[in-house]
């Protein structure tokens, strides 16, 4: 199928599907869909396995510092990759050749890693080799697979990312995990979401990463913080903390820990 127009009717922009190919040589599937389209209907459209345990990440992109980045490179490559492809656990995040999302994908290029790597973006913010719009940001070419919102910012596609990891876990049947590393305005939002909303879905921090991580980590520890987003995500969420200094193994055992005990629930 060719692209679908923009502005063509809902309906028909429920989804989608075509194929990315990147210049690597590696291709993708995708599929285009409103931001508040069907996340079952995308799931099975893309050939993903449900119900299944899964990760989201809500993470750092062009704003992580380089310090921030090889701080997390460890927990990302070693922890949250590794972890992913001994399970073939589907890891969802911003799909954007930037900060996590550009870490997570080289993780699987570089390690050969193979498992569902789901990057979620509105189509008008990113580009690709045969994208019929110029957005500023290039998709990340390891990732596995993409979904493309409608929406004019970064941001839009956060309802999407959320629904998708609810549908992949069969709703509820299996556990959805958010993990947050390092993370600007938007990470902060989803957190909120994901704290205070339904379906809700636990986090785990990973704390030493930077900026919104070490903020829900302080405020943690000082039992309140002057934003009051965060202090309803510590209040109403269920947060736990991890630090980036932990070996890769450590992360690991926590993750098997945390998917072990939510199966046995």
């Amino acid at each position: 199928m060719g692209p679908v127009p923009a502005d063509a009717p809902h309906e028909q922009r429920q989804t989608w599907m075509f194929t990315i190919e990147f210049a690597n040589g590696n291709t993708a599937k995708a599929t285009r869909t409103p931001h508040d389209g069907d996340a079952a209907r995308v799931i099975e459209e893309l050939g993903l396995d449900s119900p299944t345990p899964a990760i989201f990440v809500m993470g750092g992109a062009g704003l992580m510092t380089p310090e921030s980045v090889e701080a997390t490179r460890t927990a990302i490559e070693g922890g949250v990759a590794q972890f992913a492809a001994e399970r073939r656990l589907p890891v969802i995040d911003g799909g954007t050749a930037a900060g996590v999302m550009a870490m997570l994908g080289a993780a699987c290029r570089d390690h050969g890693y193979a498992f569902p790597l789901i990057g979620v973006a509105p189509e008008t913010q990113v580009h690709y080799p045969t994208s019929i719009l110029n957005g500023a940001e290039p998709l990340e070419e390891n990732h596995t697979h993409f979904v493309l919102t409608d929406g004019d910012e970064f941001g839009a596609e956060s309802e999407m990312i959320a629904q998708l990891a609810y549908a992949l876990s069969g709703r509820g049947l299996q556990q959805a995990l958010g993990m947050i590393i390092n993370g600007g305005e938007i990470a902060r939002r989803e957190a909120y979401r994901c704290a205070v909303a339904e379906p809700r879905f636990p986090m785990l921090i990973l704390e030493g990463s930077g900026r919104l991580a070490d903020d829900l980590a302080a405020g943690y520890r000082a039992g309140r913080s002057d934003d009051p987003l965060i202090n309803d995500i510590l209040k109403q969420g269920s947060i736990h903390f991890i630090s980036v200094h932990q070996p890769a193994d450590g992360l690991r055992a926590w993750l098997a820990d945390f998917f072990s005990a939510s199966s046995r629930e």
